[in-house]
């Protein structure tokens, strides 16, 4: 979760590329002429011309500047193919293909004559309900009705813009949602996380914000490390894996992020040495048994999380498919497959802790292994918000995040909203009064009862 605040920079601009190859038969383009490319997809507009990159986004209520010089350095190493007249999009970090298109009729989707930079609070608010109604992917299924939230338009001032969108985003409930500028930082869904993690623990020890549940949280890493690993583990050097064994027969995986690893550029790079060091230790230690705990991450780079699952299924086989709001409709889905990597893949017993912390990124992972016949989940239903994180901006500068993918499992299933869980005799809550008490973890407890 808080990574995907971590990274919302990055994110803001992931259309960018770092690097752009043609192929041999594309013609040459006159010098100083404008090219102009639309990622439907994602309601952006680049603008290319005499080396210098600009990035609009585009909604029915118009055009609005994101970046005026786009910087290679300053993104997630997207690097684009021009095929004719399309750009195609990778990254290590991203799990989906981005997808230009070249316009030669700027005026089908976006006037470079005219672009919005206002502080007026009603076109900025006017902007804020298209994005969503052009690009937001989940309000039936979130149960809202967004078009009743146009009349709250005319309502709207100086003082009031941020409360009335705050308003609008709140009954969604999605934690990818974000209003961000230097004195905003408005997030929708925090009641509803705390109201799941709070839901096994008594008044004293009920979280009443999102910082104190952090806390919270980070209380229980202690207890796994002396009284389950025996204070005998190994970590990479940020400290967002740890990895011992609970018995001589089994291990135990702690992922707490899907992402800071390293700097961005070098995140898979970081990753991977360090998933190598994992799975030695796993293979040294010749157990056929592993508990995989999830219940402390928040997300990252979805790139990231099949990283790391790819080490633990031995053949490639299709995970879910992709699709995209587009003001249109939806985009043609983007079909992921997950593809083993490492000289070691684990094809022993996994048992995977999971929570309503568990968010994103982490869920990938969780969408990734669920099926497999040797994996068992246990712990509560994660927070249910798999979409990457789309940015826009509005007129006065301020950010907008939401949700404009839908991941579909290889049943036809949509966990948005819901997340995946356990089986009934399998759950167990992250954080209860008993456990605190105790100074147990009876997600580790339960874990170990399955596998032995």
């Amino acid at each position: 979760m808080s990574n995907k605040k971590i990274y919302f920079q990055v994110l803001v601009l992931m259309v960018v590329f770092t690097s752009c190859s043609k192929s041999q038969n594309t013609p040459q383009k006159p010098e100083n002429q404008p090219v102009y490319w639309h990622a439907p997809s994602k309601g952006y507009v680049l603008e290319s011309v005499e080396g210098t990159n600009k990035l609009y986004g585009v909604s029915a209520a118009g055009n609005v500047l994101i970046d005026a010089n786009v910087l290679p350095e300053n993104y997630a190493n997207l690097v684009f193919t021009e095929e004719g007249d399309q750009l195609v999009g990778t990254s290590d970090l991203f799990i989906d293909k981005v997808y230009f298109y070249k316009l030669t009729d700027t005026t089908t989707v976006f006037d470079s004559t005219s672009i919005d930079f206002s502080v007026d609070p009603k076109i900025n608010a006017e902007h804020f309900w298209n994005l969503f109604n052009d690009y937001y992917a989940f309000f039936d299924l979130r149960g809202v009705n967004w078009e009743a939230n146009l009349s709250l338009l005319p309502t709207v001032t100086s003082e009031n813009l941020y409360p009335v969108l705050e308003q609008m985003v709140q009954p969604l409930n999605d934690f990818h949602i974000g209003i961000f500028n230097q004195e905003v930082n408005i997030t929708s869904g925090e009641a509803r996380i705390l109201e799941h993690m709070n839901a096994h623990l008594t008044a004293e020890l009920q979280s009443q914000t999102f910082p104190e549940l952090l806390t919270a949280i980070r209380s229980r890493v202690p207890i796994i490390h002396s009284k389950y690993l025996d204070d005998t583990f190994n970590s990479d050097p940020n400290g967002n894996m740890f990895w011992g064994l609970v018995t001589d027969e089994i291990g135990y995986f702690n992922i707490a992020n899907m992402g800071g690893y390293a700097p961005v550029e070098d995140e898979i790079t970081a990753v991977n040495h360090v998933m190598d060091q994992v799975m030695n230790d796993i293979q040294q230690a010749n157990i056929d048994k592993i508990i995989i705990d999830l219940r402390f991450n928040g997300g990252g780079f979805d790139g990231i999380a099949l990283e790391i699952a790819s080490r633990f299924t031995s053949i490639s086989r299709p995970i879910f498919t992709i699709k995209s709001k587009s003001r249109t409709g939806f985009i043609e889905e983007q079909a992921i497959t997950l593809n083993p990597k490492g000289d070691y893949q684990f094809s022993g017993e996994i048992v995977l802790l999971t929570s309503p912390f568990t968010a994103s990124a982490a869920e990938i992972f969780v969408l990734s292994l669920k099926d497999l016949p040797n994996v068992t989940i246990v712990g509560e239903h994660t927070m249910g918000i798999f979409s990457s994180i789309l940015t826009h901006r509005l007129p006065n500068g301020t950010y907008i995040n939401l949700s404009n993918q839908v991941y579909t499992d290889t049943f036809g299933t949509v966990f948005e909203g819901i997340g995946i869980g356990p089986a009934q005799e399998n759950k167990v809550p992250f954080l209860s009064t008993e456990d605190f008490n105790t100074g147990l973890d009876s997600g580790i407890e339960k874990g170990v009862t399955i596998l032995e």
